[in-house]
């Protein structure tokens, strides 16, 4: 069961990410570059640098899973600090 709602926190990776990257690439870099753990429950936000894919990493009961999605036009916006 999918299970991705507003009491989850969302982490954006801030840099540019290979959309070729699976589950292990992406929770090495949640790990070794965020300084976080994939199995807290947390999901990670990942833009490709076109800003025309985003992929979601997130731990959910008995596995990790991966919500992609690829725009056919347009792009994506990215938050302002």
């Amino acid at each position: 069961m999918f299970n991705l709602n507003d009491s989850n926190r969302f982490f954006l990776y801030p840099y540019p990410t290979d959309m070729r990257k699976s589950f292990y690439s992406l929770s090495g870099i949640v790990t070794n570059l965020m300084g976080m753990n994939v199995q807290d429950g947390d999901a990670y936000i990942f833009i490709n640098k076109s800003l025309t894919g985003l992929k979601i990493l997130h731990a959910e009961y008995g596995g990790l899973v991966i919500y992609n999605m690829k725009l056919e036009r347009g792009s994506l916006q990215t938050p302002r600090h």
